[in-house]
């Protein structure tokens, strides 16, 4: 059954607008992820990064996002637990030039989370990913004032293949029964995206940086919160093409993120 969680009314509390490149699913308040699809056109070389966070109502791990102009890869495995909370990094290594028009997969009707679509440059055309992990921690929920309550969550690459000047990219979410998680960022990580109250939808946070050091990646993300049941958190190495530090953004964003997110 669906966790209870803060009677939010469908006529009171709509969806918030998104911002360029993030799609949101609401669990009360949308049936639908808004947009339904994220847009962008490929001119030269360019990648495409997916990320996602979110409840998937089919219990299941989800499917990768479509593209009518490509498709997507998985970049990490992620390991379901008890509640269907999970994060997923896919990719397009070299996008084919022209328009690109991306859906977020089903999470059902009760599913909730979020979607952001990422280009970025600077990356290896091919078998662009060097290096990944997965953390998962849960336990039944209990409500507020969970003895349980999870408060963090560190996730670490798989092995020690990174080199200075590659692209990571990390996803976190967790799911509570609160509205002020205050999603902590990592130092040295830049915001892609942030969502702190978990009322109406899950908290997650998405960020990047580029290595500065090789060998293992990880990233610690803390919050506030005292009854988080379920928090995941994949992580990914992408391989820099050498030709200086890559760089990644929200799609139709016209500028890098700020540290701080949305």
């Amino acid at each position: 059954m669906r966790r209870i969680r803060a009677l939010y009314l469908r006529n009171h509390y709509g969806a918030r607008p998104a911002l360029p490149g993030i799609s949101a699913k609401h669990w009360r308040s949308s049936d639908v992820w808004v947009p339904a699809t994220q847009s962008v056109t490929v001119s030269g070389s360019m990648a495409l990064i997916a990320l996602g966070a979110w409840w998937d109502e089919g219990y299941t791990t989800s499917a990768l996002p479509k593209d009518t102009n490509g498709s997507f890869i998985s970049a990490v495995t992620p390991k379901l637990g008890g509640p269907p909370v999970q994060v997923q990094v896919s990719y397009q290594a070299a996008a084919a030039a022209g328009g690109h028009s991306v859906t977020p997969p089903s999470v059902g009707v009760r599913g909730d989370g979020f979607f952001l679509l990422l280009e970025a440059h600077g990356l290896a055309s091919s078998m662009p990913v060097r290096d990944s992990g997965y953390a998962l921690n849960w336990h039944e929920a209990h409500g507020r004032s969970d003895s349980n309550n999870i408060s963090n969550i560190s996730v670490s690459t798989d092995s020690s293949a990174a080199r200075s000047g590659d692209l990571v990219v990390a996803i976190i979410v967790q799911d509570s029964y609160e509205d002020n998680n205050q999603m902590g960022l990592p130092a040295g990580w830049t915001s892609l995206g942030v969502e702190n109250s978990a009322l109406d939808n899950i908290c997650y946070r998405a960020c990047y940086r580029i290595a500065t050091s090789p060998g293992p990646q990880s990233l610690t993300c803390s919050w506030v919160s005292s009854s988080c049941f379920v928090a995941a958190a994949g992580i990914v190495v992408f391989k820099s093409d050498g030709g200086g530090d890559p760089s990644v953004r929200l799609v139709n964003s016209g500028r890098d993120p700020l540290t701080g997110g949305p």
